[in-house]
């Protein structure tokens, strides 16, 4: 399965790294980011991936930093931003069904995988589970 080599979805903890200077993933998530810009790659931003991104800036009282995220998604031209319908979920919950729900992972990471294999699109995340079902399914 060739992957269309201008396009990657993005994970949440890529983004929630870069945010936090104390996080471990931090200068990965930047060197990550900066090496895509570099390479001129388009990103894919799924609106569970800004929900859960807001979500956790909200909880850590970082409303502005949340308003700029949400207004860079919009806003970049190098971001496209992709809504998630009933008729996804239900091809979602199809694929993680016959997987019976394993790895245990979010629902997020579920719609995530299941646009990198059905976009053939590269996925950028930290998360080991995710990345590994992935690469097996690709």
């Amino acid at each position: 399965m060739a992957l269309k080599e201008t396009l990657c979805l993005i994970d949440t903890n890529v983004f929630l790294a870069v945010t936090d200077p104390k996080d471990a993933l931090c200068e990965r998530a930047k060197q990550t980011l900066d090496s895509l810009k570099e390479k001129q790659k388009s990103l894919i931003l799924l609106t569970p991936v800004i929900e859960e991104m807001v979500t956790f800036l909200f909880y850590k009282q970082r409303g502005e930093l949340a308003k700029a995220f949400i207004d860079s998604a919009y806003q970049d031209p190098s971001i496209v931003v992709r809504d998630v319908d009933a008729c996804t979920l239900r091809q979602v919950f199809a694929l993680a069904s016959r997987h019976a729900y394993r790895p245990k992972i979010s629902l997020t990471d579920w719609v995530l995988l299941y646009h990198a294999l059905n976009w053939k699109v590269g996925l950028v995340t930290f998360d080991k589970q995710l990345y590994t079902i992935w690469k097996k399914l690709a």
